[in-house]
């Protein structure tokens, strides 16, 4: 650059050099989500404008990587006068800290729990009391037919306050090779009217339909008499290979039932079993050699802890996604009698006090003075505060990276919430609230952002990506529609765009799934065999393909693109396909075809013939459907195709006219200003 160019230009290159390092960084780089920051931070429109006018040797950068936007609250320097949305954790004058929801599922009966199969299908799974689990798009968006529906081997009532029926669900860690899900839900004892059990299920997915549980396909892990009508527990969890059950006492006040101290008994108890290696005596499950009490004279070998009265959601922190700190802690909400609620730090052998202890305090002094071994509550509140604990999650995601390291829990009854942090060994407490309106506002980066939400927290869950939601509901009874799911916002959000965060986990080797997608032959052109992706493997049908080559088109001339139809599980809107691509290697090329990635191009073009010709290349009579919005999108998997200019009677896709092409565009499938994708279907 020779230096009267740098006179003009300076000031416009140091502000760009320093927003890297600005505390509002991943705003202004869009990098608050999963994918990588952008190259340049988003400009406000004069700014941008200021700056292409000036700065003329920068115009073709400026073009290729840059832009402009006059709605964004973060543009560049428009987001200098927002400082107080951004930092640290915004907090009340009473040292309350405020967050905002998104809601993200409704209409749903009173939901107990809500998973993700950690298999990189981003699905979102519900259970609702009255005994089906539903599956949802990573968008949320409702899977047409249900998971699993065990209504009819629930044992439960509608009453208020009922605390029996489908309670909770895991996924086998290798899920995505097994297909096997395990679910805790009481149901009727066997020649028996009114007593019912606990049972521990194991089903099977369809291997044809990866969105359904086979009812039929149910195994029976354990079963457990209970005494009473509450105290259930109601927790499943894999750790470490092992799936751990927490159950509660049996019921009853005070646990007349004496079996939370009882090792010879399974209730008010963490269980550690091995169901990959079933026993060959009686058992359908094997215990693990290393569990405390295998040599225990009178000892269930199944128990890992006892000492519970009734453990409402437990968890396991997946830790720190640089460090690993923290991963391992398994967290667990114990509902307390009369006095106390409380967070417990779950170990191997540890004895957390009830019936002697409620919490940290003595309960029955007679038993409390015997127990020498007592590992109290790391955080506990009393009654003036909330009634019923639900325990939460360590929060790990990347939307809301001020949450880093706080474990959300809340109460079941006030829907109250709260935080705990460990500072350098030291259990801190926090309140946590809604913001007001001027924090949670509507648009803010386009996130819908609310400061209201209902009342009773049945469960707090997380998502593949490590976000965090609440699962409430108005009425606290099976048979009430009045379930809601919202999504955890911190919005002062605030990262460093220099970091990546992967989506998901990366799975170990044995849990890579195994499916292939079929290949059709469409128009007499066949395509190779992909490698599966998400999206590939919870297609409800074949995945078709068909390779083009595009020569008039001046921004593709020489590229050969193949497109391929993988059907998507969005319910509501009945999509039969949506159109991905990927460019072809050549026959001299050493490299493998590109991945499969979701169509996206620049909106301005996208119009409904445009898409009509595509899915009439691709052997379908029309299009169903376009999203300016790309509800599937990901900058991890995009693919960068301008917009053709196609007329309602054009058959092949590379017959529509060329582009006037002034500069070439970067696409972004997550960004705001428009970009399309294709839904194809067959018939009417």
């Amino acid at each position: 650059m020779e230096a009267e160019d740098y006179q003009k230009c300076g000031r416009f290159i140091r502000d760009v050099l320093c927003q890297k390092c600005s505390p509002y960084a991943a705003h202004a780089f869009e990098a608050e989500e999963d994918g990588r920051p952008s190259t340049f931070p988003v400009f406000c429109s004069n700014y941008y404008h200021e700056m292409m006018e000036t700065c003329h040797m920068l115009n073709e950068t400026l073009l290729r990587h840059a832009n402009g936007s006059s709605q964004s609250v973060y543009c560049f320097p428009h987001i200098l006068d927002h400082s107080n949305l951004l930092g640290q954790l915004n907090s009340d004058p009473d040292g309350c800290i405020q967050l905002c929801v998104r809601e993200v599922i409704n209409n749903i009966y009173t939901p107990t729990s809500a998973k993700h199969a950690g298999d990189g299908s981003n699905r979102f799974f519900v259970a609702e009391q009255r005994g089906i689990i539903w599956a949802f798009t990573p968008q949320f968006s409702r899977i047409r037919g249900k998971f699993l529906d065990l209504r009819n081997r629930i044992f439960a009532s509608g009453r208020i306050g009922d605390e029996r029926g489908l309670l909770d669900f895991a996924f086998h860690p290798n899920f995505g090779g097994n297909g096997k899900v395990y679910v805790y839900y009481t149901s009727a004892a066997a020649g028996s009217k009114d007593g019912f059990v606990i049972r521990i299920s194991e089903f099977q997915v369809n291997s044809n339909k990866p969105n359904r549980a086979v009812k039929s396909s149910e195994r029976v892990v354990m079963e457990i008499d209970q005494p009473a009508a509450n105290h259930n527990g109601g927790t499943l969890l894999f750790h470490e290979g092992y799936l751990f059950i927490f159950t509660g006492d049996g019921g009853g006040a005070g646990d007349p039932f004496n079996n939370s101290q009882n090792l010879g008994s399974l209730l008010g108890k963490a269980l550690r079993i091995d169901v990959d290696s079933p026993h060959s005596g009686e058992l359908p499950y094997s215990i693990p050699h290393d569990n405390p009490f295998i040599e225990t004279a009178g000892a269930r070998g199944e128990v890992y802890a006892y000492g519970l009265r009734n453990p409402w959601r437990c968890s396991v922190d997946r830790g720190d996604r640089l460090t690993g700190e923290g991963g391992g802690r398994m967290f667990c909400g114990d509902v307390g009698q009369d006095e106390l609620e409380e967070i417990s730090l779950i170990v191997k052998g540890g004895n957390y006090g009830w019936n002697g202890y409620e919490g940290s305090e003595c309960f029955n002094k007679k038993k409390c003075n015997r127990i020498r071994n007592h590992i109290p509550p790391i955080s506990e509140y009393n009654h003036t505060v909330g009634l019923s604990v639900t325990g939460g999650l360590v929060y790990r995601g990347c939307g809301s990276p001020n949450l880093q390291g706080h474990y959300i829990y809340g109460d079941w009854f006030t829907g109250k919430l709260y935080s705990l942090r460990n500072d350098t060994g030291r259990w801190v407490h926090k309140n946590i609230c809604m913001g007001d309106e001027d924090i949670c506002k509507p648009s803010i980066n386009g996130d819908n952002l609310s400061h209201i939400r209902t009342r009773f927290l049945p469960s707090i869950a997380e998502d593949e990506k490590g976000e965090l939601y609440l699962i409430q509901t108005m009425g606290p009874s099976m048979n009430l529609k009045m379930g809601i799911i919202y999504q955890l916002v911190e919005p002062t959000k605030r990262g460093n765009p220099q970091q990546e965060c992967s989506t998901t986990t990366p799975p170990s080797p044995t849990q890579q799934p195994t499916t292939e997608s079929r290949v059709a032959t469409i128009r007499g052109t066949t395509a190779t065999t992909p490698t599966t992706t998400p999206s590939d493997q919870y297609s409800t049908t074949t995945a078709e393909e068909t390779t083009i080559t595009t020569t008039t088109n001046p921004l593709l001339v020489g590229t050969e693109y193949e497109f391929r139809l993988a059907n998507d599980f969005h319910a509501n809107v009945k999509f039969v396909g949506r159109v991905e691509m990927r460019a072809k290697s050549s026959s001299s090329s050493s490299s493998p075809n590109a991945k499969w990635r979701f169509l996206c191009a620049f909106g301005g073009g996208w119009n409904m013939a445009t898409a009509d010709v595509i899915c009439r290349h691709l052997g379908y009579r029309r299009a169903q459907a376009i999203y300016i919005y790309v509800l599937f999108g990901s900058t991890k998997l995009k693919a960068e195709l301008p917009a053709p200019l196609c007329s309602s009677n054009t058959s092949r896709f590379s017959e529509c006219k060329k582009v006037p092409v002034t500069r070439v565009l970067e696409m972004n499938c997550r960004s705001r200003n428009g970009y399309a994708s294709v839904f194809c279907k067959n018939g009417d």
